[in-house]
């Protein structure tokens, strides 16, 4: 596709995804790969942390370690430059109301895909040029990824169903088989990255006649009251519903519930999702698509400024015919194959004229933040080079998912945490080869500001407890 394409190759990224996993508390490692299918792949995996709250993982390393400082309730107001703009001098925090000056000799932005775009932008308000100017590619081709369900997918076998639930590996961490198409498919239908799973209706929706679910409802129901905030009025119709499902099996859909409830409260057992099986072995079918790269999808500074003076942001995601259309013939295809292979079928939810047209009506992300600062081999393609390293200032780089140059069809966690071991890797080599300079000369500190250089600790404070 245009614009499209990394300017380094996987091979040198794959070396650091087991250090990944291990940084996401993941104990899945990389599997064999599997010859591939004619069309499609059963054979795709999914895989969740053990802990999905990665600084609740960490917070003991954290706290012990004598080379990492934590500074909570602060936020990163300005960027110092010097040499024209070629150089940090010094990062300049605001931590509860106090200015402090932190100085080195490498600095990294990693403070969220937009974050990291709209501290540049304000940086380019006072060095016009940088970044390849006002027309340049800083905050351009903001990506996500495009998701939802426009089908359902009916199996010929409850047995074909269960190979796509969640089930444990390793010691906690959940994986699901996915569908996605093989490389030569995606080639021969030039179709975007994509991945379908089945989804199980919500638990809201009686009609799934699961005694756990309705529990499930109904206990979530009572919370809600219990807490005083007030919900929509209870549909009688729909309770009536639910409470028979419950009284089918009475004493299994309370177990059941129960022990769900109980595993959910354990963070180290807990289900990513609650999955209902459904006596026709008919599932939502949800997908999850590549974003392509698009330059009328971007974010740009407004008027308006926030409470530190920095300008905040005017964003306009968009989509493209390419991405909806891909979404629609991978659909196609799957049903063609599902079909073919005995797997089963798909049955749309709307007309197959309202099929764009839904995908369009329903397509928002922008969770993910993807683009924004990309890597590029050169100075004007792009705003990071392949170490990470922003083109033109020696000393920043950024780490995230906003230095990726494509969405593809995957959240982007576990290779935005390799490119950021990748890259910290890249600053001990550099930094051990030339030593350790001072910090350049500054001017002195303005009042109520303090300095930080290396070997320095500002304390702050995790979770009430200090770091």
């Amino acid at each position: 596709m245009g614009g499209s394409g990394w300017p380094i190759a996987h091979h040198t990224l794959r070396p650091y995804y087991d250090a990944a996993r291990r940084f996401l508390s993941s104990d899945f490692g990389a599997i064999d790969p599997v010859p591939e299918q004619s069309v499609f792949q059963t054979t795709s995996l999914e895989s969740w942390t053990r802990d999905r709250n990665t600084a609740h993982y960490h917070r003991e390393v954290l706290k012990s370690s004598k080379s990492i400082l934590v500074c909570t309730d602060s936020t990163l107001v300005d960027v110092r430059m010097r040499n024209g703009g070629g150089a940090v001098e010094a990062f300049v925090i605001r931590s509860r109301g106090q200015e402090v000056v932190v100085r080195g000799c490498a600095f990294v932005l990693a403070c969220g895909g937009r974050e990291n775009a709209r501290l540049l932008l304000n940086l380019q308000r006072r060095f016009s040029a940088m970044f390849g100017g006002e027309g340049g590619p800083l905050g351009r081709r903001y990506m996500g990824h495009l998701a939802g369900e426009i089908a359902c997918i009916e199996f010929a076998d409850p047995s074909l169903a269960e190979a796509f639930f969640f089930r444990r590996a390793g010691q906690r961490t959940f994986i699901r088989h996915r569908f996605r198409p093989t490389d030569e498919t995606q080639r021969r239908h030039e179709l975007l990255n994509i991945a379908f799973w089945p989804k199980s209706p919500p638990p809201e929706d009686a009609s799934h006649r699961d005694g756990v679910a309705s529990a499930l409802h109904i206990m979530s129901r009572l919370r809600v009251r219990a807490r005083h905030r007030p919900g929509r009025p209870a549909d009688p119709t729909v309770a009536s519903a639910h409470i028979l499902n419950i009284l089918r099996k009475p004493g299994a859909a309370m177990i059941g519930a129960a022990s769900y409830a109980y595993r959910q409260a354990t963070p180290r057992s807990r289900y990513p999702h609650y999955f209902l099986r459904t006596p026709d072995n008919i599932y939502l079918l949800h997908y999850h698509s590549e974003h392509a790269p698009n330059d009328a999808s971007r974010i740009a500074l407004s008027s308006d400024k926030d409470d530190f003076g920095l300008h905040r942001l005017s964003v306009s995601f968009r989509y493209g015919h390419q991405d909806f259309q891909s979404v629609v013939r991978a659909h196609e295809l799957l049903d063609e194959w599902l079909r073919s292979q005995g797997y089963g079928r798909l049955r749309y939810l709307d007309d197959s004229g309202d099929r764009l047209e839904g995908i369009r009506r329903h397509a928002r992300d922008g969770y993910h933040q993807i683009g924004l600062t990309r890597m590029s081999d050169r100075q004007g393609d792009g705003v990071v080079d392949t170490n990470c390293t922003v083109h033109g200032v020696a000393n920043l780089s950024i780490a995230g998912s906003s230095v990726f140059p494509t969405s593809g069809q995957a959240n982007p966690t576990l290779a935005a945490v390799a490119l950021a071991q990748r890259l910290g890797d890249h600053l001990t080599r550099r930094l051990s080869t030339r030593g350790s300079p001072s910090p350049a000369p500054h001017d002195p500190p303005a009042r109520s500001s303090s300095t930080l250089t290396e070997g320095r600790f500002l304390r702050g404070r995790t979770d009430g407890a200090e770091a």
